[in-house]
């Protein structure tokens, strides 16, 4: 991806990307990749994301197809979290 030394660059407050997100009125797409379960897992392995942007995500992979992804998010986050409200209860 290009941006033109010419292109407007704004960033954007957003609670779901806490990293920040920024929105141009000019892009340049150089050598794209078709998005394939191996790529959504590459870019899920790289994130680190609120809670609620994880569920959005988890609905557009499993209605997409995405299914090791999907898998991964299940595993990896609502287990856990769900885990680690039981235990709270317990104590």
């Amino acid at each position: 991806m290009v941006i033109p030394g010419d292109a407007e660059v704004i960033e954007c407050e957003s609670k779901s990307a806490p990293h920040g997100v920024f929105r141009t009125n000019k892009i340049i797409i150089k050598n794209p990749i078709k998005v394939t379960d191996e790529v959504a897992m590459d870019l899920y392995k790289k994130s680190d994301l609120p809670w609620k942007s994880y569920i959005q995500i988890l609905s557009y992979l499993a209605a997409t197809g995405y299914k090791n992804a999907s898998y991964k998010i299940v595993e990896d986050k609502i287990k856990k979290r769900k885990f680690q409200r039981g235990f709270r209860n317990i104590w």
